[in-house]
């Protein structure tokens, strides 16, 4: 039997979301979210988190299609939950949180998810979720009536050397097509004009894209928005050709702005042929439809289409023409609120970016520069709010200057660097390692103070059995050890301290854990620190500057 191979984000199941996924792309979210349903049991069971991820987007993405905004919420946090170490995971959910919670009212909440959905995209690797977060948040952008920046991310996308270039293509003729609609209805001809134009183009190459693909149900969606343009070019004879169709509907999404497209161009088509008859019911199935996707652009577009409509069976009224001025009145108070929202979302992400400038100026004064550890001041921090009973362990690499002056200050550096890599892999997250002084290394052990004298062996181990000469021939490193594993807070770092110059006195290359009731050391003075603990100083002859060069 071969062996599974689990390649980049996909998992050993992925077949399964394959299936969920395309019932979504082929215009049926209800079927893809009882596929997700039947499906996720089985990936849970098996342990297979990536596919989890891909079936729970693929439901969020399909409960949107269908409008049940609440229900996304609540599906965009679950893969909150499962993206936690996976930051273009998290801009997705994000996305879809986003344009859930504008739905529901909360739209400043809404731009605090896109602004960190755009960072972690901008910080993200490359690859397929990359490509799928920025989609996700480009439509989610669009939904926010934010054009221009959605835009700008599709611009990007559209690179011909960019993969998966028939979707994008799909998602920004729907940007340009809705943007096209609301100049429309504003009576800006020349701006509607040049999107259309844009439309058409994105549309052809959304066309041979399909064709070249072979699927036939992303043809007939790139023939829905060719028909968009060419009748708003005056060609109605063109666009009914492509959309005539009535089994045209039948492969497009019940929710989806192709469909709402094929019902304004469907009836305002068969209007101008006279067929009034035909169109109301075409341009009242897209004025509900709109009205309950969300999609106002579309929805008034097909109000105006059946004012036209009106006119043409009753004659003209005054009501016309004060609907067509209340409609715009909205569009451009539409427009003043997504100008606001569009500066909203550049001064939050701004706020983001001087709040992570200010978090990296914060940790880089508690890091120490040579080894990534923290420092004494990430100590201090600690020990302010540490409880009153921790474990110590004191860590001083044997001899140290004479590695310096017998293989140079750069292999005392690799030597410091090496120690400190050990000390992080024989600790759990919830221990504290800092760089203490120049050759020494203090683990602060918070939550459980008995395993420090476990942490201790694990580190003594770890060095003896490690091949120095890697770092430089006849180069051979021990350390001393000292232990505290369990003291009150003011006495337990100067109680391993105490250890430490034990072990040192007692031949080094070995571990002191501390008696119980232990003193601070008398030959080695000390320092005040917070909550009256005391803190030895580093050793006299190191500091804590790093060691660059000979």
């Amino acid at each position: 039997m071969g062996e599974l191979v689990v390649a980049d984000v996909f998992g050993p199941f992925d077949l399964i979301s394959d299936r969920a996924h395309q019932l979504y792309a082929d215009g049926d979210p209800a079927a893809a979210v009882r596929a997700c349903d039947e499906a996720l049991p089985l990936v849970r069971a098996a342990g297979d988190v990536a596919t989890e991820r891909f079936l729970c987007y693929s439901r969020g993405v399909s409960l949107r299609e269908l409008g049940r905004y609440a229900e996304v919420v609540a599906q965009s946090q679950e893969l909150l939950v499962l993206a936690a170490d996976d930051p273009l995971w998290r801009a997705k959910a994000l996305a879809l949180l986003a344009e859930a919670s504008a739905v529901l009212g909360s739209t400043s909440t809404a731009l605090d998810h896109v602004a960190e959905g755009l960072d972690l995209v901008d910080a993200g690797p490359g690859g397929y979720n990359r490509l799928s977060a920025r989609m996700a948040l480009a439509i989610t952008l669009e939904a926010l009536s934010l054009h221009g920046s959605a835009e700008e991310v599709f611009l990007d996308l559209l690179d011909p050397r960019e993969p998966y270039r028939e979707f994008v293509l799909e998602e920004a003729c729907a940007l340009r097509a809705a943007w096209a609609a609301g100049a429309g209805l504003l009576g800006e001809d020349a701006e509607a004009g040049r999107h259309h134009l844009a439309v058409a183009e994105r549309a052809l190459g959304l066309r041979r894209a399909a064709e070249a693909a072979g699927d036939a149900h992303a043809v007939v969606r790139a023939d829905v928005y060719l028909a968009l343009a060419l009748q708003s070019f005056g060609d109605d004879d063109a666009a009914w050709s492509l959309v005539g169709d009535p089994g045209v509907l039948d492969v497009l999404s019940p929710a989806g702005t192709d469909r709402l497209v094929a019902l304004v161009v469907r009836g305002r088509a068969l209007l101008r042929r006279g067929d009034t008859v035909g169109a109301r019911p075409l341009l009242e199935r897209a004025v509900e439809l709109g009205r309950r996707s969300r999609r106002d652009v579309w929805r008034w577009a097909a109000v105006e289409a059946l004012a036209d409509l009106d006119v043409v069976e009753h004659g003209d009224h005054p009501a016309v023409s004060r609907y067509r001025e209340h409609v715009r009145g909205l569009l451009r108070r539409l427009r003043r609120d997504s100008a606001g929202r569009a500066a909203e979302l550049v001064s939050r992400r701004r706020v983001r970016q001087l709040e992570d400038e200010r978090d990296g100026v914060h940790r880089a004064a508690l890091t120490d520069p040579l080894t990534g550890l923290g420092n004494r001041r990430a100590l201090l921090q600690v020990l302010e709010t540490a409880p009153e009973l921790l474990g110590a362990v004191f860590v001083d690499v044997d001899h140290f200057k004479d590695v310096n002056d017998r293989f140079s200050h750069d292999a005392g550096d690799r030597v410091l660097v090496r120690v400190a890599e050990m000390l992080v892999t024989a600790c759990r997250s919830s221990e504290l390692v800092v760089r203490y002084g120049g050759d020494e290394f203090v683990v602060l052990v918070v939550d459980e103070p008995s395993v420090a004298e476990a942490i201790a062996h694990r580190v003594l181990e770890a060095v003896r059995a490690h091949d120095w000469e890697q770092i430089a021939p006849g180069l051979r490193v021990t350390v001393s050890v000292g232990v505290e594993a369990g003291a009150a807070v003011a006495s337990a770092l100067s109680s391993a301290d105490s250890a430490l110059y034990a072990a040192k006195r007692g031949g080094r290359d070995r571990i002191v854990v501390a008696a119980p009731g232990g003193t601070p050391s008398p030959d080695r003075g000390e320092l005040p620190g917070p909550r009256g603990v005391r803190l030895p100083p580093p050793t006299a002859s190191t500091d804590d500057a790093p060691r660059t060069g000979p």
